[in-house]
């Protein structure tokens, strides 16, 4: 789940993802703060081990952002080309 703070007292839900523990919500872009291939980040997404929120306090450099992105949303939101990436 994703939130926004948009001042005292008001925060909304911005992205609700799928979860399947298996190939839904387990890649970088969606699981956020949180790594898949990370054990005990794992344990926390599967609720096997205790709720943990985390926050990140400076912007994701745009290089590391574009990284986590599917290739078929970076096609989308970087105007990429099959061909000429």
């Amino acid at each position: 789940v994703d939130f926004a703070w948009l001042g005292q007292g008001d925060v909304i839900i911005v992205e609700l993802n799928p979860f399947d523990g298996l190939c839904l919500g387990t890649f970088p872009a969606s699981t956020g703060l949180f790594l898949w291939d990370d054990a005990r980040d794992q344990a926390v997404m599967k609720g096997e081990a205790l709720f943990e929120t985390r926050i990140r306090s400076a912007p994701l450099a745009a290089p590391q952002l574009k990284a986590q992105c599917s290739p078929h949303w970076r096609r989308i939101i970087y105007e990429e080309t099959e061909i000429g990436r």
